[in-house]
């Protein structure tokens, strides 16, 4: 997708997920074929779910908002949702 002159947004559907923990899946293993000093339990992926209560409850989202201004509004739309 880097490689289009535009890209148009679309909504994030089930299959996207599947995707995204198949690609996390094949970092962790190039990571542990270029780093042979890691271990399994030194690479491992965590569910969305799971980063974003560490995200709200280490106060990471203002970071995140210097890099992506939008991380504040979606964060207060999701907990509006709650």
């Amino acid at each position: 997708l880097m490689m289009l002159a535009s890209y148009e947004e679309k909504e994030f559907v089930p299959k996207d997920a599947t995707q995204t923990s198949q690609l996390v899946r094949l970092g962790a293993q190039i990571l542990r074929k270029n780093l042979p000093h890691l271990t399994i339990a030194d690479v491992v992926s965590l569910p969305g779910a799971v980063t974003g209560k560490v995200r709200t409850g280490w106060d990471l989202n203002a970071c995140l908002e210097l890099a992506r201004p939008q991380v504040m509004e979606e964060t207060m739309d999701e907990t509006a949702k709650k």
